[in-house]
Protein backbone atom coordinates (compact mmCIF):
# COMPACT_ATOMS: atom_id res chain seq x y z
CA UNK A 1 0.00 0.00 0.00
CA UNK A 2 2.75 2.35 0.76
CA UNK A 3 4.57 1.67 -2.25
CA UNK A 4 1.39 2.46 -4.32
CA UNK A 5 0.96 5.94 -2.02
CA UNK A 6 4.56 6.71 -2.48
CA UNK A 7 5.05 6.08 -6.37
CA UNK A 8 1.55 7.41 -7.73
CA UNK A 9 1.52 10.17 -5.75
CA UNK A 10 4.90 10.77 -7.15
CA UNK A 11 4.42 11.00 -10.28
CA UNK A 12 1.06 12.23 -9.62
CA UNK A 13 2.49 15.28 -7.76
CA UNK A 14 5.14 15.64 -10.74
CA UNK A 15 2.48 15.70 -13.64
CA UNK A 16 0.54 18.78 -11.42
CA UNK A 17 3.44 21.10 -10.60
CA UNK A 18 4.98 20.38 -14.63
CA UNK A 19 1.06 21.39 -15.51
CA UNK A 20 1.10 24.78 -13.48
CA UNK A 21 4.77 25.54 -14.89
CA UNK A 22 3.90 25.15 -18.29
CA UNK A 23 0.41 27.06 -17.58
CA UNK A 24 2.72 29.82 -16.03
CA UNK A 25 5.75 29.62 -18.68
CA UNK A 26 4.01 28.44 -21.62
CA UNK A 27 7.24 27.44 -23.42
CA UNK A 28 8.54 24.27 -25.42
CA UNK A 29 10.53 22.85 -22.39
CA UNK A 30 7.89 23.17 -20.17
CA UNK A 31 5.16 22.04 -22.15
CA UNK A 32 7.53 19.13 -23.36
CA UNK A 33 8.42 18.21 -19.05
CA UNK A 34 4.24 18.26 -18.67
CA UNK A 35 4.03 16.04 -21.60
CA UNK A 36 6.48 13.53 -20.10
CA UNK A 37 5.41 14.02 -16.57
CA UNK A 38 1.80 12.95 -17.96
CA UNK A 39 2.98 10.22 -19.62
CA UNK A 40 4.45 8.76 -16.57
CA UNK A 41 1.63 8.68 -15.07
CA UNK A 42 -0.53 7.01 -18.23
CA UNK A 43 1.97 4.35 -17.88
CA UNK A 44 1.41 4.15 -13.71
CA UNK A 45 -2.34 3.99 -14.75
CA UNK A 46 -1.82 1.31 -17.34
CA UNK A 47 0.18 -0.76 -14.82
CA UNK A 48 -2.99 -0.70 -12.54
CA UNK A 49 -5.51 -1.28 -14.89
CA UNK A 50 -6.68 -4.02 -13.45
CA UNK A 51 -7.48 -2.42 -10.17
CA UNK A 52 -10.67 -1.06 -10.91
CA UNK A 53 -10.97 -1.41 -14.98
CA UNK A 54 -14.14 0.48 -15.01
CA UNK A 55 -13.31 3.35 -13.28
CA UNK A 56 -9.78 3.77 -14.48
CA UNK A 57 -10.09 3.33 -18.16
CA UNK A 58 -11.54 6.78 -18.55
CA UNK A 59 -8.99 7.73 -16.49
CA UNK A 60 -6.35 6.42 -18.74
CA UNK A 61 -7.70 7.84 -21.70
CA UNK A 62 -7.96 11.27 -20.79
CA UNK A 63 -3.85 10.73 -19.60
CA UNK A 64 -3.35 9.81 -22.97
CA UNK A 65 -5.31 12.31 -25.05
CA UNK A 66 -3.15 14.37 -23.17
CA UNK A 67 -0.28 13.51 -23.34
CA UNK A 68 -0.84 13.00 -27.43
CA UNK A 69 -2.11 16.59 -27.72
CA UNK A 70 1.01 17.72 -25.72
CA UNK A 71 3.04 15.97 -27.83
CA UNK A 72 1.69 17.10 -30.86
CA UNK A 73 2.40 20.73 -30.05
CA UNK A 74 6.06 19.59 -28.96
CA UNK A 75 6.27 18.38 -32.59
CA UNK A 76 4.93 22.00 -34.18
CA UNK A 77 7.17 23.63 -31.82
CA UNK A 78 10.49 21.36 -32.91
CA UNK A 79 9.44 21.96 -36.73
CA UNK A 80 8.94 26.21 -35.98
CA UNK A 81 12.54 25.86 -34.52
CA UNK A 82 13.56 23.67 -37.45
CA UNK A 83 11.89 26.36 -40.02
CA UNK A 84 13.90 29.36 -37.64
CA UNK A 85 17.20 27.37 -37.73
CA UNK A 86 17.30 27.04 -41.77
CA UNK A 87 14.64 29.00 -43.52
CA UNK A 88 15.88 27.97 -47.12
CA UNK A 89 14.98 24.77 -46.63
CA UNK A 90 11.07 25.75 -46.26
CA UNK A 91 10.05 27.48 -49.53
CA UNK A 92 10.04 31.28 -50.05
CA UNK A 93 9.13 33.56 -47.06
CA UNK A 94 5.74 34.31 -47.56
CA UNK A 95 5.35 30.27 -47.50
CA UNK A 96 7.45 30.45 -43.87
CA UNK A 97 5.37 33.51 -42.53
CA UNK A 98 1.72 31.36 -43.77
CA UNK A 99 3.49 28.18 -42.26
CA UNK A 100 4.59 30.26 -38.79
CA UNK A 101 0.57 31.52 -38.88
CA UNK A 102 -0.76 28.23 -39.54
CA UNK A 103 1.75 26.20 -36.87
CA UNK A 104 0.41 29.07 -34.50
CA UNK A 105 -3.08 29.04 -34.83
CA UNK A 106 -2.48 24.99 -34.08
CA UNK A 107 -0.14 25.48 -31.19
CA UNK A 108 -2.84 27.98 -29.69
CA UNK A 109 -5.46 25.96 -30.52
CA UNK A 110 -3.98 22.47 -28.93
CA UNK A 111 -2.62 24.43 -25.76
CA UNK A 112 -5.94 25.41 -25.03
CA UNK A 113 -7.42 21.71 -25.04
CA UNK A 114 -4.10 20.93 -23.05
CA UNK A 115 -5.41 23.45 -20.38
CA UNK A 116 -8.88 22.27 -19.93
CA UNK A 117 -7.79 18.38 -20.36
CA UNK A 118 -5.01 18.95 -17.54
CA UNK A 119 -7.79 20.68 -14.98
CA UNK A 120 -9.85 17.75 -15.68
CA UNK A 121 -7.01 14.85 -15.24
CA UNK A 122 -4.79 16.28 -12.53
CA UNK A 123 -7.75 18.04 -10.42
CA UNK A 124 -7.48 16.11 -7.48
CA UNK A 125 -4.41 16.22 -4.94
CA UNK A 126 -1.62 13.74 -4.30
CA UNK A 127 -3.15 12.61 -1.25
CA UNK A 128 -6.91 12.09 -2.71
CA UNK A 129 -5.98 10.12 -5.64
CA UNK A 130 -3.41 7.56 -3.69
CA UNK A 131 -6.75 7.11 -0.76
CA UNK A 132 -9.12 6.34 -4.24
CA UNK A 133 -6.85 4.38 -5.77
CA UNK A 134 -5.65 2.14 -2.89
CA UNK A 135 -9.22 1.50 -2.00
CA UNK A 136 -9.41 0.69 -5.26
CA UNK A 137 -6.15 -2.01 -4.95
CA UNK A 138 -7.65 -3.82 -1.24
CA UNK A 139 -11.05 -3.99 -3.27
CA UNK A 140 -9.32 -5.99 -6.67
CA UNK A 141 -7.14 -7.66 -3.74
CA UNK A 142 -10.35 -9.10 -1.95
CA UNK A 143 -12.39 -9.83 -4.97
CA UNK A 144 -9.71 -12.08 -6.31
CA UNK A 145 -9.22 -14.13 -2.75
CA UNK A 146 -13.02 -14.59 -2.77
CA UNK A 147 -13.69 -15.53 -6.54
CA UNK A 148 -10.62 -17.12 -7.42
CA UNK A 149 -10.93 -20.90 -7.53
CA UNK A 150 -9.92 -23.64 -4.87
CA UNK A 151 -6.93 -25.80 -6.25
CA UNK A 152 -8.22 -29.04 -7.12
CA UNK A 153 -7.30 -32.13 -4.48
CA UNK A 154 -4.53 -34.27 -5.32
CA UNK A 155 -4.70 -37.87 -5.29
CA UNK A 156 -3.91 -38.70 -1.31
CA UNK A 157 -4.79 -35.35 0.04
CA UNK A 158 -8.03 -36.06 1.11
CA UNK A 159 -7.24 -39.20 2.96
CA UNK A 160 -7.44 -41.93 0.86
Amino acid sequence: KAILRQGLGRTWDRARKAMHRARKRDDIEHLHEWRKRVKYHWHHARLLRNISPRLLKPHRRLADELGQLLGQEHDLAVLSDRIDQDPQRFGTPNQRDLAARLIAQRQDRWRTQAKWLGQRLLAEKSRRLAIRWNVYWETWQAESRTHSPKPAELPGQNGS
